[in-house]
């Protein structure tokens, strides 16, 4: 009997040990066994209250562009120095340009080269080289005349286009000379040297004219007190432009644009006149009509060239630009 209870209490005191061992050293795992962690749980966001759309560019007077004008040689209306543009939607421009006038840069002539450069171009016609006032002569064969095309100066124009993406478009504007407003073409001749040659006076040159007809005392022209004497042709000063072309000078997504421009600018009936400062140290306009000319024996053979350009209301342009955005 004491065996059996020594038995039984050494089987107890076993499995207690045990029990308290498996508790203080767990067992590891297996080298084969692989641990896998739970991945952590999302954390949503809560959602904007509003969402912004991208602003759109509407374009309206926020790019401008500088510009290069390249005229064709034939139909130039000066020479192009530059042009700005801005946008005002995305079918409206607006451009400012300004042209150097031809009369600026044309190189001087004398009148003898004048004279034969006009004969072999309008037989019958005889530029003077010698004049004369009070039976005294004067000869102004060498005296030199600066000529040339007064249409440049100011314009600004309207490019109106059809679609939002389009490149062509129909040009609205105006040209403007401030300096010389309604002159188109103007000839500028010095005959201070052979004033003073012929004996007269300085500073007294505008008491000198010269007639043109002997039936109309009133038709003539005379110098400046400084010796120049000028003629021209007379337009509007205002002239209004239009016309088509294709590119948009100024353009968002470009840096660099390239327009072309065709069209014409309306100048009336032009009008050849001289200018009088014998009775006006400002100078009278005196006009040379096709009538009036036809009834000289010096000027007759412009009588024709005159008629013909009276009936021309308006002078063709072609111009090439390349435009630089800056804004």
């Amino acid at each position: 009997m004491k065996k059996t209870i020594a038995i039984f209490l050494a089987l107890t005191a076993f499995a207690f040990i045990s029990a308290r061992a498996q508790e203080i050293d767990p067992v590891e795992p297996a080298q084969d066994t692989v641990a896998v962690a739970e991945p952590a749980p999302a954390v949503e966001e809560p959602l904007p209250l509003y969402t912004e759309a991208p602003k759109e560019d509407k374009q309206i007077f926020n790019h401008i562009a500088a510009g290069i004008p390249i005229d064709f040689p034939i139909l130039p209306d000066g020479i192009g120095i530059i042009e700005i543009a801005t946008t005002c939607t995305p079918y409206l421009q607006f451009r400012l340009g300004y042209s150097l006038s031809l009369l600026d840069v044309m190189p001087g002539i004398t009148i003898n080269e004048i004279s034969s450069l006009v004969s072999q171009v309008s037989p019958g016609t005889n530029i003077p080289t010698t004049l004369e006032f009070n039976e005294t002569k004067i000869n102004i064969g060498d005296s030199k005349f600066e000529f040339g095309t007064n249409i440049g100066g100011l314009k600004l124009l309207m490019d109106v286009f059809p679609g939002k993406r389009t490149g062509f478009h129909f040009t609205f504007g105006a040209f403007v000379n401030p300096g010389n407003a309604d002159h188109i073409f103007e000839i500028n001749g010095n005959l201070s040297g052979a004033l003073k040659d012929a004996g007269f006076t300085p500073g007294k040159f505008n008491e000198v004219y010269f007639g043109f007809n002997d039936d109309d005392p009133k038709f003539r022209i005379s110098p400046s007190k400084d010796g120049i004497i000028s003629a021209g042709i007379v337009a509007w000063p205002v002239r209004p432009y239009v016309g088509i072309g294709f590119g948009r000078a100024v353009r968002p997504d470009k840096r660099v644009c390239v327009t072309f421009d065709m069209g014409a600018f309306f100048w009336g009936k032009p009008v050849l006149v001289g200018y009088d400062y014998s009775l006006d140290p400002n100078g009278t306009a005196v006009g040379f009509s096709p009538e009036r000319v036809s009834q000289t024996n010096d000027l007759k053979g412009l009588a024709t060239p005159l008629e013909i350009l009276g009936k021309v209301p308006a002078y063709p342009v072609m111009k090439l630009n390349i435009f630089i955005r800056i804004i």
